[in-house]
């Protein structure tokens, strides 16, 4: 089971599962030292991200992204993005990483 990733709102939830394991793959094997956001997520926890946190998690995964060097995992880190955004400044709604 990988790292899935849920945007809870007021409205639901929407969520993107990670049967590949694209995420973990990236947390394990990437040097997230530098980062602010993406270090803090747990491939075997839950973590939340607040909206004055999204905006640097988004600018994040976009800099992962551009060096991402398999196929898979680009495709994947782009949902992602792409979700990320979908929540960016929208009230009452978060952003929840689901490990294993």
């Amino acid at each position: 089971m990988g790292v899935d990733l849920r945007w809870e709102n007021e409205d639901g939830r929407h969520e993107i599962v990670d049967p590949q394991l694209c995420i973990s793959h990236l947390l394990l094997n990437t040097d997230l030292a530098g980062t602010t956001c993406l270090r803090f997520i747990d491939p075997y926890g839950g973590t939340t991200f607040n909206q004055l946190q999204i905006p640097i998690l988004i600018e994040e995964l976009r800099s992962v992204l551009e060096k991402a060097q398999d196929k898979r995992i680009r495709d994947h880190l782009q949902l992602v993005i792409d979700l990320a955004e979908k929540s960016r400044g929208e009230i009452h709604s978060y952003l929840k990483f689901y490990g294993d």
